[in-house]
């Protein structure tokens, strides 16, 4: 009798739990009530489609925010990984602590979850994150990928692309490309009247140059999303790689005039070897004395842009 009463409460409070959302069980990506889009599938509040679109611009001195001078001061937050309801109260103290911009990355894992299955619904709901980024006045620096680190497994990349025994993970394998190709357009088709309110820059792939030398995957990357319509002028393209000619070299194989160059700043990680030649502009852009003295004043971990 007791037993049956103690089972009895344990069940009833796991039920009240996952109703209220405060347990979130795992579902099937296949489960027909699984919703694939958020509250703005429809398209953009009236607020954000009333706003006028900003261009952000970098010089060799700068960046401009509509011809304007600005300084990015940025944080990063993950929406994927809070809950929707939250997003407002850590957007808004973000900005009551002095920052002006955002970034994110986008996880392909999560958004299509088994091939050709999209969500963009809940705590994946990226348009929302997007207007509630724009509703307190924050830039956002969007990092979709399609590899993102975030430490996690296979940087974000789906599980079920190892399916393909022969696949080549961040190269121009067909095998790779082809579902890249899908989750771009359903990521372009989610961002493209964010341009600019609040979207502002777009990062391609992520580090690459500590990862391979497969420069011509760098160049295919940034002309699939240029072909979507995610590209300058109305974008800034950057890349952020580990400190290291060789890395930056294969990591952002661009001109600096296409594609904004950054590093990632570790005060663990020497930058002995970042004093070179830039192949675009044939110029010595790096002292590592000065990098040195930015590593220490930064704290490490903090993104530079090498213009």
């Amino acid at each position: 009798m007791h037993s049956h009463y103690v089972r009895t409460v344990v069940v009833s409070v796991i039920v009240f739990l996952v109703v209220t959302g405060l347990i979130l069980l795992p579902s099937s990506p296949s489960s027909s009530n699984l919703p694939s889009s958020g509250i703005y599938a429809e398209g953009p509040s009236r607020r954000q489609r009333a706003a006028n679109a900003h261009v952000l611009s970098y010089s060799t001195r700068n960046f401009t925010l509509d011809d304007v001078p600005i300084r990015i001061v940025s944080g990063s937050v993950h929406y994927f990984r809070a809950l929707p309801t939250s997003w407002p109260t850590i957007l808004r103290a973000a900005r009551a602590m002095g920052l002006n911009s955002i970034e994110t990355y986008v996880p392909w894992n999560l958004h299509e979850p088994s091939p050709g299955v999209f969500v963009f619904s809940g705590m994946l709901d990226l348009r929302g994150f997007l207007e509630a980024a724009h509703e307190v006045g924050l830039m956002v620096l969007l990092r979709p990928g399609p590899y993102i680190c975030a430490e996690w497994d296979l940087g974000g990349i789906p599980v079920w692309v190892l399916r393909n025994k022969h696949v080549k993970l961040r190269s121009t394998d067909p095998a790779f490309i082809t579902p890249v190709a899908r989750y771009f357009d359903a990521v372009a088709e989610q961002v493209r009247p964010y341009l600019g309110k609040p979207v502002v820059a777009l990062q391609i792939e992520n580090e690459f140059g500590a990862f391979g030398e497969d420069v011509e995957y760098m160049h295919l990357v940034k002309r699939m999303w240029e072909t979507r319509g995610l590209r300058r002028p109305r974008l800034t393209l950057f890349t952020s790689d580990n400190g290291g000619s060789t890395a930056i070299l294969n990591g952002s194989p661009f001109r600096t005039s296409d594609v904004l160059k950054t590093i990632n700043l570790d005060k663990k990680r020497r930058h002995e070897d970042l004093s070179f030649t830039a192949n675009s502009t044939g110029r010595t852009i790096y002292d590592r004395r000065v990098l040195e003295r930015l590593v220490r004043s930064l704290g490490g971990g903090a993104p530079y842009p090498l213009t």
